[in-house]
C-alpha cells in the first residue's frame, strides 16, 4: 500500500481499496459473531497455550526466579 502513496497522500486507488479492507473485516466480524463453532475453535486454541503462561509467571514472577537458583546449587554440587 506504501507505493500507492503520492507524497504522503493517499490516491483514490489506495482509498478504495483501505475501503474494500475495512469492508470484508466487517463482514467478517458480523458472520462470526452468531458462529457458535467459530468462537468454540477460538477458545480450544486460546486455552491450549494457557498453561505455559502460567508456567512463565510461576517461574519468573511468583518465585522470583528461584528455580534458576535451585539449578545453580544442583549443578554445583555434581
Amino acid at each position: 500500500m506504501r507505493t500507492l502513496h503520492r507524497k504522503g497522500r493517499m490516491s483514490g486507488l489506495d482509498r478504495a481499496l483501505a475501503q474494500f479492507g475495512r469492508v470484508e473485516k466487517t463482514l467478517f466480524l458480523l458472520n462470526s459473531v452468531g458462529d457458535e463453532a467459530f468462537w468454540q475453535r477460538i477458545l480450544r486454541q486460546i486455552n491450549r497455550g494457557e498453561p505455559w503462561h502460567g508456567v512463565g509467571w510461576a517461574v519468573f514472577h511468583k518465585r522470583k526466579g528461584e528455580l534458576r537458583q535451585m539449578l545453580r546449587t544442583l549443578i554445583r554440587g555434581c
